[in-house]
């Protein structure tokens, strides 16, 4: 009955010539519709910032965080603070395929294709500007920019500071133990030679247990700014020891769900077996990430004329560090031919050079915007494992003195481009 009704309703309303409960025929007809959209021109895809703006919230969370009002922008961290490791996406897309440079030199590992920033903590400090390019672009030193590209360009750039020196000191503090030093100047010497100086300090308990940082980096540049040339050479880098906190939890610890720790940690946990046999959980107490990074750059700008300038720069980074756990695995992993698990304390060590070279031209003259453009870089990175204790030592390894070498790995690569703009 209800079926019958409601067919008698849409006849009516539709024009249906004929209507049963079982088929529905419709002959009306209807006129064509066209839809127009207007299709946007112009795209407003470039974030940029400067050095006011970077630092008006800058209590010590790395450069992730203080780009998270970025459009786009999503950044997470280990330690829940973003202190400690901190990454981020734009558009969806990792930091492994943006390209990131510092005044032109690229700061992606050549490796992994992505900035570790806990070694370079509270870098916004020395940073005169920063901009944001979302989605694909058209990177010019580096990897590529798939998903974005970020370009900074340091202290030494900042022009209205050249003329008086400015000091500048800063402390910041907040929850879990969360402390930032720094101490910032501007230096204007005789004969038109100027510097900059900064050391920073960034400690924290971090949200999660055992994700403590203790971090510093230091940024300097002294340069010689004349009519038309400038000589700017720049040192920077930073050291971090870090708590791990990137293993995970699941779902429940991660949104406090039943009663859950969302503060818990599993990383560095260990069973521990007393004298009656009852098992009990403890934490290796040095589960630890250490790096320390520096980075040279040698920059020569020289105007020739209101069209044509000229750009060359030198750079250098070295870095070096281990992470250290404590796990129960097979002797195998550690190079030892045995099917049997003890628990082992091991670190993963590594040792990064990369240096090369950038020159740049440009013509700018309205409305023609030119740019010419070569580098080459070379990175060598070893990569080696070493074992420094086993719980229940076996006899296979009681004649190789620790620290014992279990494996050794090394990249070599070089790479160069070349580009021009219009």
């Amino acid at each position: 009955m209800k079926k019958t009704i409601l067919l008698a309703a849409y006849a009516a309303a539709f024009g249906v010539a004929s209507a049963s409960t079982d088929t529905l025929t419709l002959v009306r007809q209807l006129d064509e519709v066209v839809i127009n959209a207007p299709v946007a021109q112009v795209t407003n895809n470039h974030t940029k910032l400067s050095s006011d703006e970077l630092n008006q919230s800058n209590t010590g969370q790395n450069l992730p965080f203080l780009l998270s009002s970025t459009p786009a922008l999503i950044a997470t961290s280990d330690d829940g603070l973003g202190i400690g490791y901190t990454y981020f996406r734009i558009r969806g897309t990792d930091h492994t395929r943006i390209n990131m440079t510092l005044n032109d030199v690229p700061l992606n590992d050549s490796e992994s294709q992505t900035v570790f920033w806990v070694n370079m903590t509270d870098m916004a400090s020395s940073m005169t500007s920063l901009n944001v390019q979302r989605g694909v672009g058209t990177s010019t030193n580096g990897s590529a920019s798939f998903g974005a590209s970020i370009n900074m360009e340091s202290r030494d750039k900042r022009v209205e500071s050249r003329d008086e020196s400015s000091y500048e000191l800063a402390f910041n503090g907040g929850m879990y133990n969360t402390f930032r030093e720094m101490i910032n100047a501007h230096i204007v010497l005789p004969n038109q030679w100027r510097a900059n100086a900064r050391f920073s300090k960034v400690n924290s308990d971090g949200f999660l247990y055992r994700t403590a940082s203790d971090l510093y980096s230091y940024y300097g540049d002294l340069g010689w700014y004349g009519a038309k040339t400038e000589v700017v050479g720049r040192f920077f880098g930073g050291s971090e020891k870090t708590g791990m906190g990137w293993d995970g939890v699941d779902y429940n610890t991660a949104y406090g769900i039943n009663g859950a720790d969302r503060r818990y940690n599993p990383a560095g946990s260990y069973t521990v077996t007393d004298s009656q046999g009852n098992d009990s959980t403890a934490y290796y107490d040095n589960q630890t990430d250490n790096y320390a990074q520096q980075h040279a750059q040698l920059s020569i700008n020289h105007r020739f004329n209101s069209q044509w300038s000229l750009s060359a720069t030198a750079h250098y980074t070295h870095g070096a560090g281990y992470y250290e756990q404590f796990k129960r695995k097979k002797l195998s992993y550690w190079g030892i031919p045995s099917s049997e698990k003890t628990y082992g304390m091991y670190r993963k060590n590594l040792d990064n050079h990369f240096y090369g070279a950038i020159l740049s031209a440009k013509y700018l003259s309205e409305p023609l915007d030119l740019q010419l453009g070569m580098a080459a870089h070379h990175y060598l990175g070893d990569h080696f494992g070493t074992l420094h204790y086993l719980a229940n030592s076996p006899s296979p390894i009681s004649n190789r003195p620790y620290p014992y070498e279990y494996y050794r790995n090394s990249a070599n690569k070089i790479d160069a481009n070349t580009y021009a703009k219009l």
